[in-house]
């Protein structure tokens, strides 16, 4: 007969081994005009043991308490190893906002990335989450690099842990520089014009 210690044990050992895979998602908005990246990331609380050796699934409201506390320490102490970013320029400081817990058995991490300049940059991103733990982990990334351009979507896990993305330059730039382009323009249609008319008064004399 199995002892209840023994029992609790083995039932530990079980999903401990069962839980060898996990899958999640991140979103990543690169902003070129403040050089900054919001950064979004969604776990699942069975993850947490593996992450950051706590247990915040506790039906105890004091002890889940205590546990979401020593998660959220951790995560502030852990992202920015856990997650690099940088350019040619430069790393970006990689900062924790905060840890919330969403519906079911969700866990958000919120973050920001201060980078150098971004403008016309390509940004890697370097991914490390649960890189120095025995959980295959994989994240849906979607990558947002400005307004009204195609999102762009991959998959992070230890085997596919970089990322390069080509930042544009700030729309307000490329307005500049197309209204330089149309001045431009309109100077030399003046300067030809009036060479015309110049011109055709010497022919008139």
């Amino acid at each position: 007969m199995v002892s209840g210690l023994t029992a609790t044990m083995l039932a530990v050992a079980l999903g401990l081994a069962g839980h060898s895979r996990s899958e999640g998602s991140s979103q990543f908005v690169v902003d070129p005009d403040v050089n900054r990246v919001d950064i979004t990331i969604d776990l699942l609380t069975v993850d947490m043991p593996e992450l950051c050796d706590v247990d915040v699934s506790l039906s105890d409201p004091d002890q889940r308490r205590h546990e979401e506390q020593r998660l959220r320490a951790c995560v502030e102490r852990g992202l920015p190893g856990w997650l690099r970013l940088h350019t040619d320029e430069g790393d970006c400081q990689v900062v924790a906002v905060d840890v919330k817990r969403g519906q079911g058995f969700a866990i958000t991490f919120t973050g920001v990335a201060t980078c150098p300049s971004l403008a016309g940059a390509t940004l890697t991103l370097d991914w490390g989450l649960f890189a120095s733990t025995q959980l295959d982990h994989i994240s849906t990334a979607t990558i947002v690099v400005g307004t009204g351009v195609e999102p762009q979507r991959t998959l992070l896990s230890r085997r596919n842990n970089k990322v390069r993305i080509k930042v544009p330059a700030p729309r307000r730039l490329a307005a500049i520089a197309a209204t330089s382009v149309v001045v431009a323009g309109v100077a030399i249609v003046g300067v030809m014009l009036g060479r015309r008319r110049r011109r055709q008064l010497q022919q008139a004399r």
